[in-house]
């Protein structure tokens, strides 16, 4: 026998022969064993393309807080199961909304109730004082000549200004993204108002042209004026009565420009869903601005505080006048009813009837001939002289 290597592997070199002869096999499943058996496992979840619920729960939290703070569309999306999910909660059991909302509403109420009564007050306070002076009869006059409310005529001489309604438009289509309006002014329609803001704008631009970035700034008709400011993305327009300081538009272009900074993303990508933009309603509300003359105000409050002193004088004095003529009668009834009773009790006497006429009483009856008159008597005549 030769101990010439084979292949040029010494003999003492070569791998111990497994008793199948897979010795190569045997050795690397002692080296990485547990290592291919973990790359199996992976490639396995990757070929089934799974997502594990364990694994989303370590990073859910992140996740949510991540996207919430890049947009809204998480939100848009959770909308309709919280919606469906408080839906079906009430129709359960609306004990357990009740009680959750319990600590809020009282004071909400409350709240409102306080608002109202100060704001019903302050508005009857305001007509009074107007009412009850002579430029207020001088106001009624006018309002019975022209036909107009009289609420309309003293809006006319009293108001500085007032910002009735206000419109978030988008400036690509040309559609309604919000609408407020003021309390005492009659809702309208504000898709078509917004309509025919877009095609008067498109027209002026058409018919006359202008620089690029030129807009229409203002539009008047009558005693109100429309207030225009816009933004890369957005028109905001104000239904202005009256003289308006400049410092209105300064008031309009600063929420404008909070709109366009908190919702640019929504503009941007506006497909015709306005409901994102309900959270920017505080935003227009601001800009429902008023101002009455306060000079006006305070004479008519002079006038009014001496008519309502004299027409309180002559209810004072009406209501004395009324009460001393209801204790006269009330004293007249009592002495008269004193006077029958006395002539009742009178021996020998009869009374038969008692009429009143003309405010005089007249009495009838019988009378014994052997009983003296009762009117010659002392105590009868005392009671029944007046």
């Amino acid at each position: 026998m030769s101990d010439t290597p084979t292949n040029g592997i010494p003999e003492t070199a070569r791998l111990p022969q497994s008793p199948n002869g897979d010795g190569w096999a045997e050795l690397r499943s002692l080296l990485i064993g547990p290592e291919r058996i973990q790359l199996d496992q992976l490639q396995a979840r990757l070929d089934a393309l799974r997502v594990y619920p364990e694994d989303v729960s370590q990073v859910l939290a992140e996740a949510i807080h991540l996207r919430s703070n890049h947009d809204k569309q998480l939100t848009n999306a959770l909308l309709p199961s919280v919606e469906e999910a408080l839906r079906a909660s009430v129709q359960r059991n609306p004990r357990v909304l009740v009680d959750s909302l319990f600590p809020m509403m009282g004071p909400a109420i409350r709240k409102a109730i306080t608002t109202a009564l100060r704001s019903m007050l302050d508005s009857l306070n305001r007509s009074l004082g107007i009412s009850f002076s002579l430029r207020g009869l001088k106001w009624h006059w006018e309002a019975l000549r022209t036909g107009k409310p009289f609420a309309e005529v003293v809006l006319l001489h009293t108001l500085s200004y007032r910002v009735e309604q206000v419109f978030l438009i988008h400036r690509e289509t040309g559609l309604l993204l919000q609408h407020v309006v003021d309390e005492s002014v009659p809702g309208q329609d504000g898709e078509m108002i917004s309509g025919m803001l877009t095609a008067i704008q498109d027209f002026m631009q058409d018919s006359f042209g202008g620089a690029e970035g030129e807009s229409l700034d203002t539009v008047e008709y009558g005693d109100r004026t429309l207030w225009i400011e816009q933004s890369p993305h957005a028109i905001l327009a104000g239904v202005v009565r009256g003289n308006a300081p400049r410092a209105l538009k300064t008031v309009f272009q600063e929420a404008l420009e909070s709109i366009h900074f908190e919702m640019r993303e929504a503009l941007g990508s506006f497909q015709g869903d306005a409901s994102p933009f309900t959270v920017i309603r505080h935003y227009l509300e601001v800009c429902l601005q008023e101002q009455f003359k306060a000079e006006e105000t305070r004479r008519s409050a002079w006038g009014a505080w001496l008519i309502s002193a004299a027409l309180l004088l002559a209810l004072g004095v009406w209501g004395f006048s009324l009460m001393r003529a209801h204790q006269a009668r009330t004293q007249a009834q009592q002495r008269w009813t004193a006077c029958l009773s006395m002539l009742r009790a009178q021996p020998g006497t009869v009374v038969l009837t008692v009429e009143k006429r003309h405010d005089a009483y007249s009495v009838s009856g019988l009378l014994d001939p052997l009983a003296p008159e009762p009117f010659t008597l002392p105590e009868v005549t005392r009671v029944c002289r007046h």
